[in-house]
């Protein structure tokens, strides 16, 4: 019990430490909507999820739309991260932004993503989805979208 005390004592304090660090660099892989690699100005691969939003998996509805978008507005551009916290997975989790554009905002906008309320409780994410939803863009023009994270649970189930 000692030993997953210091556990999370260490994970919250390397999270802490890292929230809201700034890195730059360049986009060098689109892997989904919501998923890019950095290649960061010390030539370090950085994998970042983008913080607040999650996209379509690939193998749904609009996936690959989303990944389109993402890849068509920052691959191979130089932008900046604002570094939120690291998921479980050890990715960066952070805002993307492009000049000054908040790209993950660009992909709620675009209907191409889900506000994860979960994780975020920003009102101009919800607006976003709010807003994509009532001119019916992309996801929210499909009869009943799925959530991805109900995709992935779903999915795993089978």
């Amino acid at each position: 019990m000692k030993k997953f005390s210091l556990l999370l004592l260490l994970l919250f304090v390397s999270s802490y430490i890292y929230a809201n660090k700034i890195i730059q660099g360049r986009i060098i892989k689109v892997t989904d909507g919501d998923t890019v690699t950095l290649l960061a100005k010390n030539n370090k691969k950085i994998k970042v999820r983008l913080y607040g939003i999650d996209c379509p998996e690939k193998k749904q509805e609009f996936g690959q739309t989303a990944t389109n978008y993402l890849s068509s507005t920052i691959y191979n551009k130089n932008v900046k991260i604002e570094v939120k916290n690291k998921d479980r997975y050890q990715r960066s989790v952070g805002v993307i932004w492009l000049d000054n554009t908040n790209i993950n905002l660009s992909l709620l906008k675009q209907g191409l993503a889900w506000h994860y309320t979960q994780y975020d409780k920003s009102q101009s994410y919800a607006d976003a989805e709010k807003a994509a939803r009532k001119a019916k863009k992309n996801i929210w023009s499909t009869k009943n979208p799925i959530a991805p994270w109900d995709f992935r649970k779903n999915k795993t189930k089978k």
